[in-house]
């Protein structure tokens, strides 16, 4: 089933479609050709409207629903923290400075920032160059790029180029001397951020670098942008959770089949090696 870029792969249905309605447009006929015998959607969140309106109606209308998980998404209640008292704490913030001090010794710190709208292509081929020289370049397939894979650099570069997408999108980078050494990007949507990536040139990591820039960005989308909470999706717990992120909604694989039979005969190959399923 098409959908967006994650995390927004999922489709909007009509809000006055009840469920009875739902039930009936996947069980008729022209539905069923078109879609065929198997569909999938995801990954998707388990709290996404329309993943959870398509489970409660697709067995009505004759489908059986394989879910997989994939893990749980990351997120920050920056609302939440900064109630609670000063976030970054005092404690974080003056070992930062003394993070950035050392950083400086190598050439000026800078940081900048940008959406869709005014990013520019040396901002890009700078964040292609972070991702030349991160941990992602010791991998054999040379990873999940977003900017040195030109394949997946053009799909963000078309994206600037419309006038409704283009605000949407931000990011920042930070600078020693005139080498990018860290950068953050994702999508901004009402009081949420969703970090679609971020990374650092590994030969800074003694001083991360990464984490700087993460909080001056978290810091300045709060008090500027009005943000409220980051999604930061999955995986890398460690430096999530010590940055005051936790675990959000559990992200789900799910695959439509035709009939029980056929769900049944499926279900053990679509869920193999899954961490939890139904």
């Amino acid at each position: 089933m098409a959908g967006c870029y994650w995390p927004f792969r999922s489709f909007p249905i009509s809000s006055d479609a009840d469920d009875g309605e739902l039930a009936d447009f996947l069980a008729h006929g022209g539905t069923v050709r078109a879609l065929g015998r198997l569909w999938r959607l995801g990954p998707v969140y388990a709290d996404d409207p329309t993943a959870q309106r398509l489970i409660r109606a697709a067995p009505e209308a004759g489908w059986t629903v394989l879910k997989r998980s994939l893990g749980s998404v990351y997120e920050l209640d920056l609302a939440a923290l900064r109630q609670d008292g000063p976030w970054p704490s005092t404690k974080t913030k003056r070992k930062n400075r003394w993070r950035e001090r050392r950083l400086a010794e190598d050439g000026e710190v800078r940081y900048e920032y940008f959406t869709g709208a005014d990013w520019t292509r040396a901002q890009r081929d700078a964040m292609a160059e972070v991702e030349a020289n991160c941990w992602l370049a010791g991998l054999e397939d040379g990873g999940d790029t977003k900017f040195q894979d030109s394949d997946a650099r053009v799909v963000w570069e078309k994206a600037c180029s419309d006038e409704a997408l283009a605000p949407l999108l931000f990011g920042s980078l930070m600078w020693i001397g005139t080498t990018p050494v860290a950068f953050t990007f994702g999508v901004e949507t009402g009081d949420t951020r969703y970090y679609v990536a971020n990374n650092y040139d590994q030969r800074f990591s003694k001083f991360g670098p990464g984490k700087l820039l993460l909080y001056a960005d978290f810091e300045r989308a709060a008090a500027e942008n009005g943000i409220a909470r980051i999604s930061w999706g999955a995986g890398d717990a460690g430096y999530k959770t010590e940055m005051g992120a936790q675990s959000g909604p559990e992200i789900l694989d799910l695959l439509f089949v035709r009939g029980k039979a056929l769900g049944a005969l499926i279900r053990p190959l679509f869920l193999r090696g899954t961490k939890g399923s139904d």
